[in-house]
């Protein structure tokens, strides 16, 4: 498996475990949350929230 293939496939599990878990949110967070400019929106944002909302989506194709 090429290093796409296996990224696409370790972003789906990530996902899974958050979904897993009931961390996987249905609602996203307000515009001015996401727009943080801080690192990793850590003002903003708890650590499974930027996955879902800006990490994954970044990467997934």
């Amino acid at each position: 498996m090429d290093k796409y293939h296996q990224s696409q496939q370790l972003l789906a599990q990530l996902e899974n475990r958050l979904q897993h878990h009931q961390y996987w949110e249905t609602i996203a967070p307000e515009p001015q949350s996401l727009a943080s400019i801080e690192p990793f929106a850590i003002d903003t944002l708890a650590c499974h929230q930027w996955l879902q909302w800006i990490f994954i989506p970044n990467y997934v194709i």
